[in-house]
């Protein structure tokens, strides 16, 4: 388990070092262009105008890019924004593609001069060093991995990216009877369990840790075990493979080792007697 230790205030006290706001997004190639103000921001229009599709890019630009976009959204190259992370403003380009190999480019603005002081590129997927890393870092948010299944421990373990924040954060019409503490969708139920136990304080990292040294252990006997079965299967037709009398062999050997020992030294024991009797003579 990877954890760094953090705190989450309470809610309606939100530390600055938590606050995530997007105050420009462009896309482009599509020829889009919108500011946001401070505070509530509402996204108006007719049915099938593109709310829902605008939402969708806003996460994007701040986690990964979702699936099955609509053939109009292909000319969007890149979202680049402005972004506050914290304390400190960053230009974020991020290409609108789900390839392994894709790059974000991210350059923080100095708040003092305007002038641009930092630049990275980071991974837009993956684990350490990735873009997800990257933004949860700078929001001083918790790094952890936690079990793909919550009632066994010992099961695989999945990082908590800033994706699944942001998924917890958006909640649909049709979610909010019934959905807001779980999800019909098993996966993202999991995720979104653990997500509220983490800002509320009901997720115990000394268990977890415990929990990731006894997944450790269990794993690497599962290794010794495969690695026995892979040898036995080796020497299964080979003069090896019969342990009973590979043991038989090994007493016989060792019994005809000590009585190699005892004639050694009653050998011994004459050949020093014999010397002792020529000295006197």
């Amino acid at each position: 388990m990877n954890d760094t230790p953090t705190s989450l205030e309470g809610a309606g006290r939100p530390a600055r070092d938590h606050v995530l706001q997007i105050d420009q997004v462009d896309l482009v190639g599509g020829g889009r262009s919108v500011s946001f103000s401070p505070g509530l921001n509402i996204v108006r229009g007719d049915i099938t105008t593109g709310k829902t599709m605008f939402v969708r890019l806003l996460r994007a630009l701040l986690g990964t890019v979702p699936g099955r976009m609509p053939p109009e959204v292909a000319q969007v190259r890149y979202l680049r924004g402005r972004v506050t992370l914290g304390s400190s403003q960053w230009l974020v380009v991020r290409p609108v593609t789900t390839t392994g190999d894709a790059v974000v480019e991210l350059a923080r603005r100095d708040p003092s001069t305007g002038q641009l002081d930092e630049a990275v590129r980071v991974p837009a997927t993956g684990g350490d060093g990735s873009y997800s890393r990257f933004l949860l870092e700078r929001l001083s948010m918790p790094v952890v991995s936690v079990p793909k299944a919550r009632l066994d421990p010992l099961a695989a373990m999945t990082p908590i990216s800033a994706t699944d924040w942001l998924g917890y954060c958006i909640v649909t019409g049709d979610e909010l009877d019934a959905q807001v503490f779980g999800h019909l969708n098993t996966w993202r139920d999991q995720k979104r369990r653990w997500i509220f136990e983490l800002v509320y304080g009901f997720y115990d990292r000394a268990t977890a840790v415990l929990a990731a040294d006894l997944r450790h252990v269990e794993l690497r006997l599962d290794s010794l075990e495969r690695e026995n079965e892979i040898v036995a299967k080796f020497l299964a037709d080979t003069p090896f493979g019969d342990r009973a009398l590979l043991e038989q062999v090994l007493a016989e050997r060792r019994r005809q080792l000590g009585d190699a020992r005892s004639d050694t030294s009653a050998t011994s024991a004459t050949f020093e007697g014999n010397c002792r009797v020529r000295a006197r003579d």
